[in-house]
């Protein structure tokens, strides 16, 4: 989840993957106001669209959600039964109202409000990932 952990105020970040679907969590600081938690949210689903493994990404960054998050991907390595795991992740998605990179429309980019929440340097910071996303493609 190194792409996720890359966006600027993101600590850090796990995913629960499913086939062709993964839940991401990511870790913000607690004191974020929740528009911000939002941006940060939009930013990692704009990073993840692109990317062939994140493409079917939903991104949350409720700290319990993402513990719980934690706690399957640990039970998954230790070879518990994964019907209990994709259970527990079947609830978490449908009680979320998630940002859904493929949901996105991408014909129109960033809404000019999250562009200007960004902090001075983060804007440039993202716009580097994204241009070093769309080389590798």
């Amino acid at each position: 989840m190194s792409l996720a952990s890359s966006i600027p105020d993101v600590k850090d970040a796990t995913a629960v993957v499913a086939g062709n679907y993964a839940v991401v969590g990511i870790d913000v600081d607690k004191d974020l106001d929740r528009s911000r938690v939002g941006t940060i949210k939009y930013s990692v689903a704009e990073a993840l669209k692109d990317d062939p493994l994140g493409a079917n990404a939903v991104v949350v960054a409720d700290p319990d959600i993402v513990e719980r998050l934690r706690v399957m991907r640990q039970d998954i390595q230790k070879g518990k039964p994964i019907k209990g795991v994709m259970n527990e992740l079947a609830g978490i998605v449908g009680r979320l109202m998630p940002q859904i990179p493929y949901d996105m429309n991408t014909d129109k980019g960033p809404i000019k409000e999250n562009e200007q929440q960004l902090q001075k340097g983060e804007k440039q910071q993202l716009d580097q990932i994204q241009n070093k996303q769309a080389k590798s493609q």
